[in-house]
């Protein structure tokens, strides 16, 4: 029932970016970091 908005990806600030709306309507954002060090 919910769908892609915004398929995970590489950004300038994430290794790991994407949306997602789930089938209420509400949209949540997925943030992945690796470690620095």
């Amino acid at each position: 029932g919910g769908k892609i908005i915004m398929p995970i990806q590489k950004t300038f600030w994430s290794e790991a970016y994407g949306i997602v709306e789930d089938a209420f309507g509400v949209q949540w954002q997925v943030n992945h970091e690796t470690s620095m060090g």
